[in-house]
């Protein structure tokens, strides 16, 4: 059953750190950090960077985006 949660944790350094996945290479999870040094801003950052990382646009092997007229075959 896969982890719920926002995965953020207090550091014994009195940071905050959000943990949220990047991405997979193959069966590997990549994983980004964030951190603050209040449970909000590290909960802001949190959902700021997935919301980012969920809709920036994607690369094709060429270097184009997606769908461009130039690349599509």
């Amino acid at each position: 059953m896969p982890r719920r949660g926002e995965n953020i944790y207090h550091r014994k350094d009195g940071r905050w750190e959000g943990r949220y996945i990047k991405g997979r290479e193959g069966t590997r999870t990549l994983f980004g950090y964030v951190y603050a040094k209040t449970y909000r801003e590290a909960k802001e950052k949190l959902s700021k960077a997935i919301y980012e990382g969920v809709f920036r646009p994607k690369r094709n092997e060429k270097g184009g985006h997606r769908g461009s007229i130039g690349f599509v075959k």
